[in-house]
């Protein structure tokens, strides 16, 4: 997933957009008053469906429930159509006329259109197959789900339980970008993933009651009744014994045998395929200086 966070949602009839891009906030309010505003708020409001529908766990982050019960899809296909969908997004940008914007919008026209074409140049550099190190990525960041969430109804347990049961094919999925990074010579640095055992190793345990992630089955709302919580603690029990710890049993497997093996064992940007090519646009994203070449920006 990309690092760049945008919202856009529909508040009272009136569009409002804010972009929080590298950690610069652009906010805007305001009716659409031509054509080429509907259009653009309407642009807006499909991109922002898609962010949602194609990453389930970020809208359950703000507050977007009707995707509770699911994982975001891992595949070379969901990234290509990810793509595929940015590209239609900046052709429908492109067709709009800026210079019907109003001032703010203009302004949002340009994030927005530079956010995109930056995701769709670093998708060209599969940046995507590179998703863990020993410090972040998804196998750290499941555990986590826990404290996301809020518990309050039955149905709030039903989707957790969802989402432990479809942890493995999450897991499965990840290990398909990387293993096709391992085939293409885009890998992390072997450096860095000296101690990449430890994160996997604490979520496989012997009982399930002892993963972190039966920590809200322990206790319950008192409008949750005594037969739901037996069911739901049994449910909850099996997702983790089936989904959630075989899962990080096959991924230190694949990270000890396959992966971590066969990471580069080169640190610089310039030695991944286009190297050099990445490290420019590492340096126009995140200094916006697009005229400046990387020693330019270093000097």
């Amino acid at each position: 997933m990309v690092s760049t966070t945008r919202n856009w949602q529909f508040f009272s009839g009136v569009i409002v957009a804010w972009m929080i891009v590298e950690g610069t906030n652009v906010l805007r309010a305001e009716a659409p008053a031509n054509a080429a505003s509907r259009q653009f708020a309407q642009l807006l409001d499909d991109a922002w469906e898609h962010g949602l529908e194609n990453d389930p766990l970020f809208a359950t982050d703000i507050g977007d429930h009707r995707h509770d019960d699911r994982l975001p899809k891992v595949s070379l296909a969901e990234e290509a159509r990810d793509a595929a969908a940015n590209r239609e997004f900046v052709r429908r940008l492109e067709a709009i006329d800026r210079s019907q914007l109003s001032a703010s919008d203009q302004i949002n026209y340009d994030i927005f259109g530079r956010s995109k074409r930056e995701d769709l140049e670093e998708f060209k550099f599969q940046t995507y197959l590179m998703p863990v190190s020993d410090r972040w990525g998804f196998h750290i960041d499941f555990p986590e789900l826990r404290r996301n969430l809020t518990f309050a109804t039955v149905r709030d347990y039903e989707n957790y339980i969802a989402r432990l049961r479809a942890f493995g094919a999450y897991a499965d999925g990840y290990m398909d970008l990387m293993r096709e990074g391992v085939r293409q010579g885009v890998t992390v640095p072997a450096v860095i993933m000296q101690r990449f055992k430890e994160p996997i190793e604490a979520q496989i345990v012997d009982d399930p009651e002892k993963s972190l992630l039966y920590e809200p089955l322990q206790k319950f709302p008192t409008t949750i009744s005594a037969a739901d919580q037996e069911r739901l603690r049994g449910e909850a029990k099996a997702a983790i014994a089936v989904s959630i710890v075989p899962g990080y049993q096959r991924f230190l497997k694949f990270m000890g045998d396959e992966y971590v093996p066969n990471c580069r064992t080169t640190i610089a940007a310039s030695a991944l395929p286009n190297g050099r090519d990445y490290y420019r646009y590492c340096v126009h994203k995140y200094t916006t200086l697009d005229d400046m070449t990387p020693e330019e920006a270093h000097a």
